[in-house]
């Protein structure tokens, strides 16, 4: 199995170097904007946006027009041309994204060489910028595709895509290791196993230095080479902040895909969560988008399912033992059944929830791994279905709702009795 795998480097590069590089940055962001404001008034004019290979033609004009722009390699403002062609598809044909939105100028600019670089051991060559000094602290796997030149706050990093080829994934699926995660954020994560993660809040424990930059920063006079210095102090508050959150989620996912053999995940409307202004912060805090996007390719890589449930399915309201549904509000923290008596913490009763729906929805997914009669009425142990054997009797597909969500599948049998696995 091939896969895309980055490499990220330090870069250390001399003042003059550091300036061509936010000249380049500059000119990228700068395509950027430019195609987008000329697709949109496009738009205005014909209903239609420029669209695809178009952008690309529209680099010609704009070297005539903008000369700084010859500054810059012809394939990086291809590259910001392409990024923008991207977002459109994304937005129009895939439905994953929001409209594109203009570049602003900041501390994060980056562009981006496909060809004629070259990579040394401590150093890296880029056309029109010539030799810069780089730490490898790790060896370069695979194919090297791209290598992004990008800023963060007053560092540069240098990421180099690969393609990777990896051993095709042969995991052995047990019901058993399947576990639903619930995210929070009194606890980041609450396990079907009972296991538990606490919030690290590194937003909490790093806001007394962010806050001090940033009123210092308000006190500056705009366009002042103390406001950048200032600047440059907020930044490096939020990165400190920043990367001590994703080490965390990165060490937990990669201990999760390692520990079990699939997980279920819910999905959060988090754009809508954020719009409450009291708890903004913390849900900021917790990045779940970024955390379910490391637990989904980390679990493409091992071959172990990660599952999606819907939106709108109801893992807080619902029993995890008889099914039985009722309003929660936030500051009941214990669900108790009003039908079986059920006392359980509504997170342990959520991530029990979920771990159901996940399996299920990944069993009738792989039809290979769906349960078979046992010939007593009930079903067997999870396995393969064999080429020729009799598959799940009717009865389990159209009983679906009646399951119970402790973890197993427990379709009614003919008796009215539940039968789990």
């Amino acid at each position: 199995m091939i896969i895309q795998k980055s490499f990220k480097y330090r870069l250390y590069p001399t003042p003059p170097q550091a300036a061509q590089f936010r000249q380049l940055g500059g000119n990228a962001r700068f395509v950027y904007n430019h195609l987008l404001e000329l697709s949109t008034q496009q738009y205005e004019k014909n209903e239609e946006f420029i669209l695809g290979f178009s952008l690309d033609k529209q680099l010609v004009n704009m070297k005539k027009e903008f000369p700084f722009l010859k500054l810059s390699y012809s394939q990086s403002l291809q590259a910001a041309s392409q990024n923008l062609a991207r977002a459109f598809l994304n937005k129009f044909k895939n439905r994953t994204a929001e409209f594109p939105q203009a570049k602003k100028k900041n501390y994060n600019d980056s562009f981006t060489y496909k060809q004629n670089w070259t990579l040394g051991r401590h150093s890296i060559v880029l056309p029109k910028v010539g030799r810069i000094r780089l730490v490898k602290h790790r060896p370069v796997k695979g194919r090297c595709k791209t290598v992004t030149i990008s800023q963060d706050g007053d560092q540069w990093f240098a990421s180099v895509l690969c393609e990777v080829e990896i051993p095709d994934p042969q995991p052995e699926f047990r019901e058993e290791d399947f576990v639903g995660v619930d995210v929070g954020i009194k606890s980041f994560a609450v396990l079907s196993d009972g296991s538990v993660v606490e919030n690290p809040k590194f937003l909490r424990k790093g806001k007394k230095k962010i806050c001090r930059a940033q009123r210092r920063l308000s006190r500056k006079v705009k366009g002042s080479k103390n406001r950048a210095k200032a600047r440059l102090r907020v930044a490096r508050a939020h990165r400190k902040v920043r990367r001590q959150r994703e080490d965390f989620q990165h060490k937990v996912s990669s201990r999760m895909i390692a520990k079990y053999s699939g997980i279920a995940l819910e999905t959060l409307n988090i754009r809508g969560m954020m719009k409450n202004h009291k708890r903004a912060g913390a849900i900021a805090d917790c990045a779940w988008g970024g955390f379910a996007r490391f637990l989904e390719y980390k679990g493409r890589w091992a071959g172990k399912p990660v599952v999606r449930l819907s939106q709108w399915y109801p893992s807080t309201q619902t029993c995890s033992v008889c099914g039985e549904r009722q309003t929660m509000l936030l500051r009941d923290r214990v669900y108790i059944c009003p039908a079986c008596g059920l006392g359980l913490d509504r997170d342990m009763n959520a991530s029990l929830n979920i771990r159901g729906e996940g399996l299920w929805l990944w069993l009738e997914s792989r039809p290979e791994y769906l349960p078979v009669d046992d010939g007593d009425g009930g079903l067997s142990t999870l396995r393969p279905v064999a080429c020729g054997e009799v598959g799940v009797p009717t009865s389990v597909k159209q009983e679906k709702d009646t399951r119970t969500c402790l973890g197993r599948l427990a379709p009614v049998r003919a008796s009215g009795e539940a039968a789990g696995l």
